[in-house]
């Protein structure tokens, strides 16, 4: 089985290191962002095989860089997982209708059984390139 390329894009540092040393541990390579144009562009150059987001972030926000990516014909199948505070749920509900859901959308501070089963989840979901 091939590695899984994980990329985390959110500006708190903590939480990139904290998901990022998760990830490594279950045997995921990972990639970070720190925010959403450095983001897009590591989708573009290297696309993983899922996204962990921040909704929150500067330069571009989680839900203009989903709009981004589901509008992208290399990238509209990859799964994304939003991870964070739940004051910012309702940011998500606004605009997005017309945009397929995430395969989830988790709070933080993350639940990691949570995370893994979402994880496990998105990339079964996903069809085999």
């Amino acid at each position: 089985d091939e590695v899984k390329k994980v990329l985390i894009i959110d500006d708190e540092p903590d939480t990139i290191i904290f998901l990022g040393t998760w990830l490594e541990d279950q045997g995921y390579d990972v990639t970070s962002a720190h925010d959403g144009q450095r983001g897009m562009d590591l989708l573009l150059a290297d696309p993983p095989d899922l996204v962990l987001m921040d909704l929150k972030m500067p330069y571009l926000g989680g839900v203009q860089l989903y709009r981004l990516i589901r509008g992208h014909e290399h990238l509209n199948d990859l799964p994304v997982i939003f991870i964070t505070g739940v004051a910012e749920y309702h940011l998500f509900d606004d605009g997005c209708e017309q945009l397929p859901a995430p395969a989830a959308c988790l709070a933080k501070p993350v639940d990691l059984q949570a995370l893994a089963q979402a994880i496990d989840q998105a990339l079964a979901a996903r069809p085999a390139l």
